[in-house]
């Protein structure tokens, strides 16, 4: 084994969604915000759109009075809240030589966050985004572009973990080990 992907939202990275806090906080509906995360967001994924440019619009029919990058700040600070116990084993993982990655469906600003506040250029070889790929899981380009860039010419190299099926399943069509992921004991690597 020489590389093992992880996806981040419920795998490295465990909190509510922002949305449903938010909600909680304001008292707005859900519903409200569906539209921009059901359409608008996704561009944001793949580079499309800018989520500050997007976003803004949205802001004022969601009750929020200050400014967008405060609201980003909120947002990401929220959903800051790091699996340790799984970062420790990531550790051990790097310790005995084997590179661990990030896979992940993320806009530009997210990824900036997760790399410098939550240490993600630090503790991972490297970080694979959808906003950077071009891509996002579970197209079969978000895999084959990670495959390309760390060079796997047997697949039986890599171990892939996510909380989504679909995206297990379409990195399963590439030969991919991929494992549905729900708690760190679903890890079928061990030192």
């Amino acid at each position: 084994m020489k590389h093992i992907l992880f996806d981040t939202d419920d795998v490295v990275v465990h909190s509510d969604m922002w949305s449903q806090e938010y909600s909680r906080r304001t008292g707005i509906t859900t519903d409200i915000m569906i539209p921009f995360f059901r359409w608008v967001f996704q561009d944001c994924l793949v580079w499309k759109s800018d989520l500050k440019e997007s976003l803004s619009p949205f802001l004022w029919e969601w009750w929020w009075t200050k400014s967008t990058q405060e609201y980003l700040d909120a947002w990401f600070a929220y959903e800051n809240n790091i699996d340790k116990k799984l970062i420790e084993k990531i550790r051990q993982y790097r310790w005995y030589g084997i590179q661990c990655h990030v896979a992940t469906n993320q806009e530009k600003y997210r990824l900036a966050y997760l790399r410098n506040e939550m240490w993600f250029s630090r503790e991972f070889d490297s970080v694979f985004c959808s906003s950077e790929i071009g891509h996002k899981k579970p197209a079969s380009e978000f895999y084959t572009h990670i495959l390309d860039v760390l060079e796997i010419k047997d697949t039986n190299d890599i171990v892939y973990y996510d909380d989504a099926e679909e995206n297990i399943e379409a990195a399963k069509k590439l030969w991919i080990n991929a494992i549905l992921y729900k708690t760190i004991d679903d890890l079928v690597i061990s030192n």
